[in-house]
């Protein structure tokens, strides 16, 4: 699946259209006999304009030591089974 942003709906669309047609024509290798690809759409149309989307950037960092792991993230374990 490809998720194309452009500056504009046309762009976005136009680059979907080439990345779509050259992904359903791009061969196997490993395959000789005729034209086959491994290349699905999960829509009909293959292209589907979505309008505008805005760019989120979120960046955080956190230095921690060895010890500090299971303070800082909540784990929970289960164990399953068992014979």
């Amino acid at each position: 699946m490809f998720d194309l942003v452009g500056d504009t709906q046309e762009a976005a669309s136009g680059m979907a259209r080439a990345a779509y047609h050259v992904a359903l024509h791009w061969p196997v290798k490993e395959w000789k006999a005729g034209s086959i690809t491994t290349f699905a759409h999960p829509y009909s149309a293959p292209v589907v304009d979505r309008g505008q989307v805005f760019r989120f950037t979120l960046n955080h960092q956190l230095v921690i030591d060895e010890g500090e792991r299971g303070s800082v993230f909540r784990i929970t374990t289960h164990e399953v089974g068992g014979a």
